[in-house]
């Protein structure tokens, strides 16, 4: 399909773009903003989707960060995971002369019409005449055929080592120049977050500099300007499908975005490493929507995406798992979405696989380990006595709206989604249901309330405050009360939850007391502490501490491996006594 389709598919997307201007520069954060960490300014590893509001309220929030960020983050340290260590162009090689097994299967699918073949062919001519640059000491050429081998591929294109110094002291002398330029800040992007805005409001015409831009501004955490930057550089590169592909993972779960991901698919070479990937965010949000009519025509057709990969890359490994979990739904449904089965048996299959969805999210959602980790760490540093005073405290303490006490009448049911997240504001005679989903903690130093890590019913998670909790005055008598209290898996009712949007900092939510609070710890025990699922009979149990809950070895060893749990298993086995 021809680059024109793409355009057609969303002129009337793009028509909604306000302004013609390419970039909004009030949007781009001044220079002196990024003076102080502009060394530590990185991409970000995690796409935070925010909650739906107004239009897209009746929309489910899926929060599909292992692929999304795939295309959000093309320099992760990962990478090399996703694409054949043979795109990471090593010196030697080019040197070498020789004719690697990857590039022979490349250069086979490239005259067999691979298109994506073919780029990574030319990409490779390009960096061989580099290297040959290097050694006549060419810098005009190196550069020259450096930048053309970056904008082919960005995310597979490494500057070589050999190669740094000489490009350093170019753009000494070679500020204006843009093959240079882009030279530079492929050598490593996240630390020139100023010189990408600066040189891309110079060259506003280079798909490199707009694609690096859509990272810089990203990496500020400023969703507005990043979203209304890349609405705009789409305007201006219409056949740019990064670029697309960026924007339609933005809001993950949304009409618009799954839009825009069939303008991508519609447009990209069948043998595009990312198509494959699009089906899979799509297959998500069929499945979340419930739509089996639409996922099995989507699943298929992921299945042939699947075999127009070339061989010589490798597949996506994050996908592994939910592939069979797609597989078993399409098992069950492609038989069923003509003629439908009876409600009870139809309300039957759809329970067992939206359960089935949400245990996979639980193990998978990045947001969630983020907590839980970053969770762990506090806690150890509270009980070890380590931890320190945050300088920025004094912005997130308060209470500057009016919470009503809590009554016995009926409430309506609240969740995050309905909450504002620019908006610091109490729920008054709303009851929100939780559950906890690692150990609390009693913060003595900073904040003096109980801290935990709670998700709602629709698996939003979110930092949870209890103040006034009547402490002892002991560091460990309190810590350990607090985690004898607020056990993982146990079903909290919020009551007058109090959303607050600090200036620094993550939103969270706050109650003034335990009166706000109903604590149900039934299941505590009867709960995996990793997935959710609930056991038909006896968990499995972490053999030394006894206190983490397990409904399988996979889940065990995620929580030992990716959630740290080896970090705090000693100070649980401190505490099991207490229980």
């Amino acid at each position: 399909m021809s680059n024109n389709t793409l355009s057609l598919r969303i002129c009337a997307y793009q028509n909604n773009v306000d302004s013609d201007n390419f970039v909004d520069q009030s949007l781009i954060p001044k220079k002196h903003s990024f003076k102080k960490g502009s060394m530590d300014l990185k991409h970000k590893t995690e796409f935070k989707i925010p909650r739906q509001q107004k239009e897209e309220a009746k929309e489910p929030e899926i929060m599909q960060y292992k692929a999304s960020q795939k295309l959000l983050d093309p320099n992760q340290s990962n990478l090399s995971q996703v694409v054949n260590k043979f795109e990471r162009c090593h010196i030697e090689e080019l040197d070498s002369g020789h004719e690697t097994p990857e590039q022979k299967l490349k250069n086979e699918a490239a005259k067999n019409g691979s298109v994506t073949a073919q780029k990574h062919m030319e990409i490779w001519k390009n960096l061989v005449v580099a290297f040959e640059a290097y050694k006549k000491n060419d810098s005009d050429g190196l550069v020259c055929a450096l930048s053309k081998a970056i904008r082919l591929h960005p995310k597979v294109v490494e500057v070589p080592e050999l190669f740094i110094h000489f490009i350093e002291e170019r753009m000494k002398t070679h500020q204006d120049d843009v093959d240079t330029i882009v030279c530079y800040v492929q050598t490593d992007p996240k630390r020139f977050p100023q010189l990408i805005f600066d040189s891309q409001e110079k060259f506003p015409d280079d798909e490199y500099l707009a694609e690096e831009t859509f990272y810089a501004l990203d990496s500020t955490g400023n969703l507005e300007a990043t979203l209304s930057y890349v609405e705009a550089a789409i305007k201006r590169f219409p056949n740019n499908l990064h670029l697309l592909a960026l924007r339609a993972t933005m809001k993950p779960g949304t009409k618009e975005s799954m839009e825009l991901l069939n303008a991508f698919l519609a447009a990209a070479p069948a043998d595009d490493p990312n198509v494959p990937m699009c089906y899979h965010i799509i297959l998500e949000y069929c499945g979340f929507m419930e739509d089996w009519k639409n996922f099995v025509e989507y699943y298929e057709a992921f299945l042939v995406a699947e075999r127009s990969q070339l061989p010589c890359f490798e597949a996506y490994p994050y996908m592994s798992g939910r592939k069979r979990l797609f597989e078993r739904s399409y098992m069950l449904w492609k038989d069923k979405v003509g003629d439908r089965p009876p409600k009870s048996e139809r309300n039957q299959r759809e329970s067992t696989i939206l359960s089935s969805y949400r245990l996979e999210r639980r193990k998978t959602d990045l947001e969630r380990k983020r907590l839980i980790i970053q969770n762990r760490q506090n806690l150890i540093d509270h009980l070890e006595g380590t931890v320190k005073p945050d300088i920025f405290s004094g912005f997130l303490f308060g209470v500057t709206h009016t919470i009503n006490p809590p009554k016995p009448s009926p409430l309506q049911t609240i969740t995050l989604k309905n909450m504002d997240p620019n908006e610091d504001k109490v729920y008054n005679e709303r009851i929100m249901e939780a559950r906890i989903i690692d150990w609390a903690y009693f913060d003595y130093i900073i904040k003096f309330c109980v801290q935990l890590k709670i998700e709602d019913e629709n698996l939003d998670v979110v930092r949870f405050e209890i103040y006034n909790w009547p402490s002892t005055g002991d560091r460990k008598t309190d810590c350990r009360k607090v985690m004898k209290v607020f056990r993982p898996n146990t079903k909290l009712l919020i009551i007058n939850p109090y959303h607050r949007k600090p200036k620094i900092g993550q939103n969270f939510i706050r109650v003034e007391g335990l009166k706000y609070v109903k604590i149900d710890d039934s299941m505590v025990d009867k709960m995996c502490h990793v997935c959710g699922k609930e056991a038909a009979k006896t968990l499995s149990y972490c053999s030394r501490c006894k206190m983490a809950f397990y409904c399988s070895k996979e889940c065990q060893k995620l929580d030992w491996l990716e959630l740290n749990h080896k970090s705090i298993c000693k100070h649980l086995e401190n505490i099991a006594h207490l229980m």
